[in-house]
């Protein structure tokens, strides 16, 4: 039987659910990993029951705010895959997952913070990690809390609170000497820990990566850990979040080779797609997997009428309603471009008369000495 996330990739694959540019792509990524899985050069496979048993846990808690309070947490079909993905994906021997960084860039109002509090709950205390510890990192404590204050709530509306306990900044589970805890970016403070579980919130503020790097560098005495990121669009690709942002966009759009830290790389981007018209609905519910569960149509309505007539808001809609990168320099030719202009000759027999073509023409190379 087919699992939910492939069902949903093929639908986007297939163009019956809009979807922008490496929204599809990072479906077509599942698919075609799903075609090579178990092979040689690929040692891994999609463990649907691995992939369910979070979605079942994510049904175990309960919404505490809002119009769902009270109401279990259902994942939307968008959330089934992403999360299912990341989950589902094991190496074929060891049964440990496959994706160890996950980079997730949605729309604002999309349900990142309360998504990645169920990550955080879920891998944190029950993986069965001994001595798991979970953080939540930021560029400022304030926005580190928010993730943690979501995961404490959870609990609580849960009936969690007898197995975990809860203080003002700690969520602990004595007998494991497991814990989750939210951190700023006073990263010289973070020596001596060993993190299992890291969750970075709004990547796209952070200047420097001396906080992730020290996080991350922190995760060597984990076999199985996770850093699990979600951020909106930013304004500077010359930045952290620029760089996974690149990163993520040359892993799908399948220029670069694997290796481990390609293959671990789980990425995401649900986005309008550069000449999309910024002020059709279309456009909104391509740029939005949760366009009506979250995201409102009359509540982007209103955003986008009043982003007409003001410059300075339809540049603040179209980034974190539409996940454009707004002050990011376009470049000179797109990879598409770049492909579309391509000509391959890879015949034998056709060689002599291709090559006959360029005699005498001008000839123009391009080297990297890098390496």
């Amino acid at each position: 039987m087919m699992h939910a996330a492939e069902a949903y990739a093929r639908a986007v694959v297939a163009g019956d659910v809009p979807a922008g540019k490496y929204h599809r792509l990072a479906c077509a990524r599942h698919l075609a990993d799903l075609a090579r899985a178990g092979t040689p050069g690929f040692p891994y496979q999609f463990d649907g029951a691995a992939a369910d048993r979070f979605i079942a846990f994510a049904a175990l808690l309960k919404h505490y705010k809002g119009e769902w309070a009270g109401q279990p947490i259902v994942l939307s079909q968008n959330q089934v895959f992403r999360l299912g993905s990341i989950f589902g994906w094991r190496h074929v021997e060891t049964g440990l997952r496959r994706f160890t960084t996950a980079y997730n860039e949605l729309p604002r109002k999309s349900g990142k913070s309360l998504e990645a509090a169920v990550v955080a709950v879920y891998v944190t205390f029950f993986e069965g990690e001994p001595g798991a510890e979970g953080y939540c990192v930021a560029t400022k404590l304030q926005q580190a809390k928010i993730v943690f204050r979501d995961a404490k709530k959870l609990i609580q509306s849960s009936g969690l609170a007898s197995r975990i306990g809860v203080n003002a900044w700690n969520l602990h589970h004595e007998g494991r000497e497991q814990k989750f805890e939210p951190l700023g970016s006073d990263y010289s403070s973070t020596d001596g820990l060993h993190p299992h579980c890291i969750i970075t919130d709004e990547l796209h503020a952070m200047k420097t990566r001396d906080l992730l790097d020290v996080m991350e560098s922190a995760t060597g005495a984990r076999r199985n850990p996770l850093h699990f990121q979600i951020t909106t669009a930013g304004d500077d690709l010359v930045s952290p979040c620029g760089d996974q942002h690149e990163y993520c966009c040359r892993i799908l759009d399948g220029t670069l080779e694997d290796d481990p830290s390609t293959v671990s790389f789980f990425g995401f981007v649900a986005h309008a797609d550069e000449g999309d018209p910024w002020q059709e609905e279309a456009t909104w519910i391509k740029a939005n997997p949760q366009w009506g569960i979250s995201v409102k149509p009359e509540d982007m309505r209103k955003l986008a009428a009043k982003a007409k007539n003001m410059p300075s808001a339809a540049a603040e809609f179209q980034q974190k309603r539409l996940n454009v990168w707004i002050n990011a320099t376009a470049p000179c030719l797109s990879l598409d471009g770049w492909r579309n202009g391509q000509t391959k000759h890879d015949r034998a027999d056709q060689r002599d008369a291709w090559i006959a073509e360029l005699e005498h023409e001008s000839c123009y190379v391009g080297i990297d000495l890098a390496s």
